[in-house]
């Protein structure tokens, strides 16, 4: 069995993580749904210390991404990613704009296969205003509001170059908005 996957987008900080949770736990808890999640990679990588940016940060994250989906799809009838290879490409791109050669092909087929790989969800879902500006105390991740606006912009931009369907999430109760459209598109 292969089960349905969506994943809920968007800039760090916007409260991607608690959101993936908490729609887990009512599909699980009301809705008697098998769901499963795969974590952020980039909470684990041992690449994003202090704000210290390299490249090989998105390729780890990259590739942890991918095992987490491939590992969890098998498994559970509905997958919830906590992000996609979209956002590493965005950061790559954000963080990394005139990259060195070597670094520039492996970014390019991060992004190539991206593009392919964003066209395996069944749904995705973008945070918008769940931005906390006053986010100030995050050791691994850049918390100036106008960085995570340029990367909260250039994400929309790459989904839609990517010519991907997503719908950004309303600031009001963003749960049930997902839930809804999940049971709306017979996905649950």
């Amino acid at each position: 069995m292969i089960g349905k996957k969506i994943a809920i987008v968007g800039v760090h900080g916007t409260g991607k993580t608690a959101l993936v949770y908490d729609v887990a736990a009512t599909l699980k808890m009301h809705h008697h749904v098998n769901v499963g999640v795969t974590s952020e990679g980039a909470r684990s990588c041992p690449y994003l210390l202090a704000h210290d940016f390299v490249p090989e940060a998105e390729t780890n994250i990259f590739a942890r991404q991918l095992v987490a989906e491939t590992d969890s799809i098998r498994l559970y009838d509905l997958v919830i990613c906590d992000k996609s290879p979209a956002e590493v490409v965005m950061y790559a791109n954000l963080f990394f704009p005139t990259p060195s050669p070597a670094h520039e092909a492996q970014f390019a087929a991060i992004e190539a296969f991206a593009r392919m790989h964003m066209r395996s969800y069944d749904a995705i879902f973008r945070t918008t205003t769940l931005f906390d500006l006053t986010l100030t105390d995050d050791p691994m991740r850049p918390t100036d509001p106008d960085v995570r606006l340029r990367a909260h912009n250039s994400l929309g931009d790459l989904l839609d170059d990517f010519e991907l369907t997503y719908v950004d999430l309303p600031a009001n109760n963003p749960k049930e908005f997902i839930v809804q459209s999940l049971i709306n598109r017979h996905l649950v």
